[in-house]
């Protein structure tokens, strides 16, 4: 936010306490998932808004390799790590390993409904290298086993 001189007190902390919202706002966006209840457009600004899109199809593009980490990420959008992590965090309230761990979640959860394919395929192809962390970061997201979400699914 730019504020010409001269400005008031109130002025300032109130252009503070917008942006400090508006961050809590997009935090919840990313952290829920869902962004048809807060169009993403109204939460933050533009420029935000084509970094995190940016960020998501690098990883989307990404998403089997084992080079795939923060330090890639940066890598590729031609930032230090550093800088990498905090606009990530003040963004998405997440830190980048956490936003790819979650976007690999996520690709796992839509293949588990759209295909027949087993466990261990869709966790390799989410980019898991390890079942047990898979099974462990799944149930952590979803609160379900892999398995029995399928099976919800199946019955559902």
């Amino acid at each position: 936010s730019y504020l010409t001189k001269p400005f008031t007190a109130q002025l300032l902390r109130n252009r503070v306490q917008n942006l400090l919202e508006s961050r809590r706002k997009l935090a919840t966006v990313f952290a829920t998932g869902i962004q048809e209840q807060h169009p993403v457009e109204d939460v933050f600004c533009q420029q935000d808004h084509e970094f995190i899109e940016k960020v998501t199809s690098v990883i989307k593009e990404n998403i089997e390799s084992e080079q795939l980490s923060t330090a890639f990420l940066a890598d590729q959008l031609f930032m230090s790590e550093s800088t990498f992590y905090r606009k990530v965090k003040a963004l998405t309230g997440m830190a980048g390993s956490e936003l790819i761990r979650k976007i690999r979640l996520q690709t796992a959860e839509q293949m588990m409904r759209s295909s027949q394919m087993p466990i261990s395929e869709i966790a390799l192809r989410a980019g898991f290298n390890s079942m047990a962390y898979f099974r462990q970061s799944f149930k952590a997201e979803y609160g379900l086993l892999p398995s029995e979400y399928i099976k919800k699914q199946k019955n559902d």
